[in-house]
């Protein structure tokens, strides 16, 4: 049986493990959080534009999340090509 030493040094090793995951998936990931919110921010701008509260969009590639919310009751429809210019700012 372990003693409390090796259970304690082995949680304080798996500990500082994951911290170190978590930090590097914190850097590894802020480029497309960057990237999302600018996509974000477009979508508002547009929506903002319109005085709309939602776009309808042709073409979505599924995923298992959902396209968030910008405004309450928000479905992202858009039949223009904004998409062009809303990547060309990422």
């Amino acid at each position: 049986m372990p003693t409390a030493d090796e259970i304690i040094n082995a949680y304080v090793r798996i500990r500082d493990q994951k911290k170190e995951l978590t930090d590097r998936h914190k850097q590894e990931l802020a480029p497309f959080n960057e990237k999302l919110g600018k996509l974000e921010a477009g979508l508002l701008s547009i929506l903002s534009a319109n005085g709309s509260e939602s776009l309808r969009v042709r073409r979505v590639r599924h995923t298992s999340q959902s396209v968030p919310a910008l405004r309450p009751r928000i479905g992202i429809r858009s039949s223009h090509s904004v998409w062009k210019t809303i990547w060309n700012i990422c």
